[in-house]
């Protein structure tokens, strides 16, 4: 019985690295890309800026590193097109002034990454969404944190895609209206 656990769970990994580009380098890249945007997830969450800039500014070097070309697999054409999507969403997370501009700037970033981690099912990387801001996020925790909304509506949101438990699907730590809350991303 234990052996056929352990056979069951390889060939699950198995099938679930399938999904990726089918290319070291570029998962290589992806899963560093992920550690730092994770690290902007957290800050924003927090209220902070803190160590956003130097993240974004190595995921724009890992993803300029990355070489399009030599993306194979079943999910290549997406690919392909993130390292672009990369560098042109961290050049405006850095070019916002304030906590309130980096979390608009985050929302683009953030898209692409969700095409990524839909895509490539990463193990501990969850998909959340927040109605409120109207845009979706990734991080590695099993509860909702909210970056577009901070302290002020922490665990607002529903997990969409989890890859460790199965999905809220409610919006506790919700508010009623964005609009008395400080902190909000400013796109009300």
């Amino acid at each position: 019985m234990t052996r056929l656990i352990t056979i069951s769970l390889v060939l699950l990994g198995t099938i679930s690295s399938s999904l990726a580009a089918d290319n070291p380098e570029f998962d290589g890249a992806m899963n560093s890309i992920a550690s730092e945007y994770t690290a902007i997830h957290k800050a924003f969450y927090g209220d902070s800026t803190t160590g956003v800039d130097e993240a974004a500014k190595k995921i724009d070097e890992l993803a300029r590193a990355i070489d399009p070309s030599t993306i194979e697999g079943e999910n290549a054409q997406l690919f392909k097109t993130l390292p672009s999507l990369l560098v042109g969403s961290t050049a405006k997370l850095l070019q916002a002034k304030d906590l309130a501009g980096k979390r608009i700037a985050f929302k683009e970033l953030s898209a692409a990454m969700v095409k990524w981690a839909r895509a490539a099912k990463p193990q501990g990387i969850h998909v959340a969404f927040c109605s409120m801001a109207k845009a979706r996020w990734l991080q590695r925790e099993d509860k909702v944190f909210n970056p577009y909304y901070g302290s002020s509506m922490l665990h607002c949101g529903t997990m969409e895609d989890k890859r460790s438990q199965p999905a809220n699907t409610g919006h506790e730590g919700c508010a009623g209206s964005v609009s008395g809350h400080a902190g909000s991303t400013g796109d009300r």
